[in-house]
C-alpha cells in the first residue's frame, strides 16, 4: 500500500526550482513558494475565496460553536465559533489522484 504522507518540503523546492530553471538557488525556489502562499492567504483575507485554474478552490468556511466530550474523564468542554480553511480540489486535480507529480 503506497504512503499517503506528504512529500517533504525539499521536493517542493526541488521542483520549484527545476521549473525556474538551472540557475535558479534553492532560496529563489524557496521564495516563490512564499510567495504563492501569500498571495492564496491575502486572497482568502480579502475575499474568502481563492480559485486556481485546474488545481481547485481554497475557501475560509465559519465553523459554529460546538460542545464536546472528553472521552476519558466524561467532562464537557466548549469550542467556540471559528474560521477554518477548505480545499476542494478540481476534477483536473482529482483525476491524478495517486499519481506522483513531484520530480
Amino acid at each position: 500500500m503506497p504512503s499517503r504522507s506528504a512529500p517533504p518540503r525539499r521536493d517542493f523546492t526541488h521542483a520549484v526550482q527545476k521549473a525556474l530553471g538551472g540557475s535558479a538557488t534553492s532560496a529563489a525556489a524557496q521564495d516563490a513558494i512564499q510567495c504563492v502562499l501569500a498571495a492564496i492567504r491575502s486572497g482568502l483575507l480579502a475575499d474568502g475565496e481563492v480559485k486556481i485554474a485546474r488545481f481547485g478552490t481554497f475557501r475560509l468556511k465559519t465553523v459554529g460553536e460546538r460542545s464536546l466530550l472528553l472521552p476519558g474523564t466524561q467532562r464537557k468542554i466548549r469550542l467556540p465559533q471559528r474560521r477554518v480553511m477548505r480545499f476542494h480540489a478540481s476534477p483536473c486535480l482529482a483525476t491524478t489522484r495517486g499519481q506522483k507529480t513531484l520530480s
